[in-house]
């Protein structure tokens, strides 16, 4: 499959989700069953697993609303969620 700039790269992308969501469904995660597990931990275990996110993941404290990791590339983003 060759990726397209813009519109069509995210078209593409959907596409091949689809694709693999029939013919292999098992591979994707249930949210659900995430819910599930969170509901089961403690509020401290709660604050742990989010810190040990962000201390990995520092691109999701965007999340959180930390000052100095805003989306800096909002604008360029927006086509993607019409």
């Amino acid at each position: 499959m060759r990726l397209l700039p813009g519109r069509d790269a995210v078209l593409q992308t959907r596409c091949g989700a689809g694709v693999t969501w029939i013919r292999d469904p098992e591979t994707f995660f249930n949210l659900d069953s995430l819910k599930d597990i969170l509901k089961k931990k403690s509020r401290s275990e709660l604050e742990e697993l989010i810190v040990q996110i962000m201390s990995n993941r520092t691109e999701y404290l965007v999340l959180l609303g930390i000052e100095g990791f805003e989306d800096e590339d909002e604008e360029d983003e927006e086509w993607y969620d019409e």
